[in-house]
C-alpha cells in the first residue's frame, strides 16, 4: 500500500476533544472536505481544509485533506501534502544524507591522519616531491627502480593500506546513503555517481594489494582513483543540484580538469618541478579534498533536492 494512503488513513481518525470520543471520516476526499465545512470540492491543485470546531487529529495537529479534482491520477490521490507522517520520511531520509556526508568527512580526515602517522615512522625521511603515496604501503623494503628510483620502506605500511580500505569503503558508503539528493537528473549525474563510487572501490583495491605485492591490481586500483575518478569530477560539475553553492559548482569541474591534466602529466614523467610524488598529488589529492568539502557543507547546510522535505514546510503553514 503506497505510503500517502497510509497517512490518510492515520489523519481520518480524530478524536472530539470535549468528550474523547473517536470516530472516522470514511468518505472520500470530495465528501469529506464537504463535511468538514470547505464547502463544495473543487478542481485545481490541492488545498486544505479546517478541521471543525472541537476537533482534532490522533496525531494533535490540524489534519490537511486535499480538494481531489475530478480527473486526479492515482499517484495524486495517494499524495497528502502536509501529513505528518511524511514528515518522519523527510527527515529519515536527512538523517541517511547526514549519514552519508559524515562518511566522506571521516574518511578524509582518517586518510590524512593516517597519512602523517605512516610516514613520519621511515627512517629515511619520507619525501611528497620523491615518493608516491604508494610507497607508504609497500610491504618490503627496497630500492624502487620505476617511475624514479628511490628506496622505499615503510614500517607502518599494515596502517596505511587499512587506511586505503576504509578510505575506499566510506566513500562509496556515502555515495549510496547520499543518494540521488546531491544530484540533478540526467546522464552526467549518473555517470559521476558511478565513477566516483568507482575511485572508491579503486582506494579499496589499492590498499588490497600493495604495489610491491601485486602490482596489476594495485595499478588497476590507481586507475580507477586517477582516472575513473577525476572524470566523475569534471561530469559532477555539470550534474550537482542546482541549490549546491554555485562556486562549489565551480570549483569541482575546475578540480576533475586539474587533476585529470596531472594525471596525464604523471603518465608522460613530466612532473613540472614538482617531482614524481607531488604530480601524483595533484592528481590525486583533488577528488579527497572535493569529497570533504561537499561533506561539510552538506553537513552544516544540506542542500539537493528536497522532494521529501515539502510536506514539513507546508505542514507548517497549516498548522
Amino acid at each position: 500500500m503506497p505510503s500517502g494512503e497510509r497517512c490518510c488513513r492515520s489523519c481520518r481518525d480524530t478524536t472530539r476533544t470535549p468528550t474523547g470520543s473517536r470516530w472516522a471520516f470514511l468518505a472520500p476526499y470530495p465528501v469529506r472536505a464537504y463535511l468538514i465545512g470547505a464547502g463544495a470540492p473543487a478542481a485545481g491543485p490541492p488545498t486544505y481544509a479546517p478541521a471543525p470546531t472541537g476537533l482534532r487529529p490522533r496525531h494533535g495537529r490540524v489534519c490537511p485533506t486535499p480538494f481531489q479534482g475530478a480527473r486526479r491520477s492515482a499517484s495524486a490521490r495517494h499524495r497528502v501534502i502536509g501529513c505528518p507522517h511524511g514528515i518522519r520520511v523527510a527527515e529519515g531520509g536527512q538523517v541517511r544524507v547526514r549519514i552519508g556526508y559524515s562518511a566522506w568527512i571521516v574518511g578524509v580526515v582518517q586518510f590524512f591522519i593516517v597519512h602523517g602517522i605512516v610516514e613520519s615512522a621511515w627512517a629515511r625521511p619520507y619525501s611528497w616531491a620523491r615518493n608516491n603515496i604508494s610507497d607508504l604501503g609497500n610491504a618490503h623494503c627496497a630500492l624502487q627502480p620505476e617511475p624514479e628510483p628511490r628506496y622505499v620502506c615503510s614500517p607502518e605500511h599494515g596502517l596505511m593500506n587499512v587506511s586505503f580500505v576504509a578510505l575506499g569503503v566510506l566513500l562509496v558508503l556515502g555515495s549510496v546513503m547520499i543518494g540521488g539528493f546531491l544530484w540533478r537528473r540526467g546522464l552526467a549525474a549518473a555517470m559521476a555517481r558511478l565513477l566516483l563510487a568507482g575511485a572508491g572501490a579503486g582506494f579499496v583495491l589499492a590498499g588490497l594489494a600493495p604495489a610491491d605485492v601485486n602490482e596489476n591490481q594495485h595499478v588497476l586500483g590507481a586507475v580507477l582513483i586517477m582516472a575513473a575518478g577525476n572524470v566523475g569530477l569534471v561530469l559532477a560539475g555539470r550534474g550537482l543540484a542546482e541549490d549546491v553553492p554555485a562556486p562549489l559548482r565551480w570549483s569541482t569541474g575546475l578540480l576533475g580538469v586539474t587533476a585529470v591534466t596531472a594525471f596525464v602529466l604523471f603518465l608522460s614523467h613530466r612532473y613540472l618541478g614538482l617531482g614524481m610524488g607531488g604530480m601524483e598529488r595533484v592528481a590525486a589529492l583533488p577528488l579527497l579534498f572535493w569529497a570533504l568539502a561537499i561533506g561539510v557543507q552538506g553537513v552544516i547546510r544540506p542542500s539537493g533536492r528536497r522532494r521529501e522535505a515539502v510536506p514539513a514546510a507546508r505542514l507548517s503553514r497549516v498548522g
